[in-house]
């Protein structure tokens, strides 16, 4: 088990940081207790205390879902409270500590399973003993609709079980932990919003991807916590998710929003996976008006193995329709095997506004690339990173702690699309690295933080999947996908 120890203290109203979480705890200051609570016990002495059951003690998640607060009412003649909590998913002790306050709080991970562990803490001036520990697991999984059997392929399953018409919200399917399954086919979802996940983030389970298949997506899609191994060959790949090719716009009608040009997606996430050869596009609008609100890419790994005739659109994640309005990359590495993807990594439709996609100018696009790693994808003279020239005048860019090797060599300037900032956009760029053809590559006027790490990264074998930096600046900054340096 790791364990993430903090400082204990006979009395603890500190603000504490970790690299894996933090811990936020609520000044001592108005904590709730009352001068009886532990000067004079309020009347309590010589008693063995009780602990709050865990019936009695409160889990609460903030309205973002980053964090939560972890409550539970007074004992008194109590000198404080021993908390223990583990999150059990990752075996990391995130809070030991004794406290004396009646809350506390701590980072949120979703899909994960906790402990609390609970004592109250007798007061020897007033003959108080200790009460007895108290365990509260608790769980950040949203709800499970049905589990699927190992074993399965998925266009089998989903033939055999029809979707359910009366639920507005995600349906979570869990696959067993470990488990291995098929799909066979192109798996579509009939504008139901679908999360297909392992139950267990720290045993994923893998699906096959065989000749033709793919998944369809046509309202919210996530794949969460799986290996994704596809099998068809160069001649028989799709894009690993397609959104669905509808034939005439009447028949969304009443189903997706259309504010304006674009049908509106609201999320397609893609959380903690692993893709192996991944020959094709990742992701494919099938050149359909679609426009997604939110689409995030985290915690991920995709070794692709491309050829430039299945490439759609000439980009990875390709918008031939259409675009997105808030785009997400974290913590994920992305290198290629095969052939280097033809010329862009993400390219929209040209089209694409914010105006056009939700009629306001007031809304904003974003880009948000944070503690990515990629490797050897475009060509380093020919090759763009992004290419859309429309979502420049009401748009932010977040761009820190990446690297880039040999990816081609106009980065920032194509993620800034060509650079043309309207009067209300806004770009942030921190410890990036640039290096192509065996030297930094110079961003020019279009990364100007002056931040920019000049060191080759120096990955220990990229050749075989290991993109640890070495790289003195890197190293130093902890920049790239986060999990070559645990």
């Amino acid at each position: 088990m790791k364990k993430n120890q903090f400082f204990t203290y006979s009395k603890m109203c500190v603000l504490a940081l970790t690299g894996a979480s933090a811990l936020f705890l609520a000044s001592c200051a108005g904590d709730g207790f009352s001068d009886e609570s532990f000067k004079s016990g309020n009347g309590v002495t010589n008693t063995k205390l009780t602990t709050p059951s865990g019936d009695d003690i409160k889990i609460e998640a903030s309205t973002d879902g980053f964090k939560q607060t972890i409550s539970w009412p007074v004992v008194y003649g109590a000198s404080g409270y021993k908390a223990v909590l583990t999150n059990v998913t990752s075996g990391e002790v995130l809070v030991d500590s004794i406290i004396d306050n009646l809350s506390f709080a701590t980072s949120r991970d979703e899909d994960t399973n906790y402990k609390l562990t609970l004592q109250v803490l007798g007061n020897s001036k007033l003959g108080n003993t200790d009460g007895e520990v108290v365990d509260k697991p608790f769980s950040t999984f949203t709800a499970t609709y049905a589990q699927i059997p190992d074993g399965s392929d998925l266009m089998e399953y989903f033939k055999a079980n029809a979707l359910p018409d009366d639920q507005e919200g995600d349906i979570n399917y869990d696959l067993i932990a470990g488990g291995h399954y098929k799909l066979t086919g192109q798996l579509g979802f009939n504008y139901h919003k679908v999360c297909l996940r392992s139950s267990d983030k720290g045993n994923p389970a893998t699906i096959e991807i065989g000749d033709t298949a793919c998944f369809v997506a046509s309202n919210n899609f996530s794949l969460k916590y799986l290996n994704i191994d596809v099998k068809a060959t160069a001649e028989t790949c799709r894009p690993i998710i397609e959104l669905y090719k509808y034939e005439n716009e009447t028949d969304l009608d009443g189903i997706l929003e259309k504010p304006k040009n674009y049908f509106i997606i609201p999320a397609v996430n893609v959380i903690g996976c692993k893709f192996t050869n991944v020959i094709g596009s990742l992701i494919y609008d099938n050149n359909k008006a679609y426009a997604i609100s939110g689409l995030t890419i985290k915690n991920t790994l995709i070794q692709a193995n491309t050829t430039a005739a299945k490439i759609k659109n000439q980009a990875f994640i390709s918008f031939e329709g259409g675009g997105v309005q808030n785009f997400t990359m974290n913590n994920c590495t992305v290198y290629e095997i095969g052939e280097k993807i033809n010329k862009y990594f993400l390219r929209y439709n040209n089209s694409v506004r914010v105006d056009r996609i939700t009629g306001l100018k007031t809304d904003f696009t974003t880009f948000v690339w944070t503690n990515n790693t990629f490797y050897n994808l475009l060509d380093n003279s020919s090759g763009q990173w992004f290419n859309s020239n429309a979502p420049k005048d009401y748009s932010t860019y977040t761009v820190l702690n990446n690297i880039w090797v040999d990816c081609s060599k106009q980065i920032a300037r194509r993620i800034k699309g060509n650079s043309q900032l309207g009067t209300n956009s806004q770009a942030r760029f921190l410890y990036n690295t640039y290096w192509a053809d065996g030297e930094p590559a110079d961003q020019g006027e279009h990364d100007v933080s002056g931040t920019i790490l000049t060191t080759d990264p120096a990955f220990v074998d990229p050749a075989n999947g290991n993109f640890t930096p070495t790289g003195a600046e890197q190293v130093q900054y902890k920049t790239g996908d986060s999990r070559w340096y645990e």
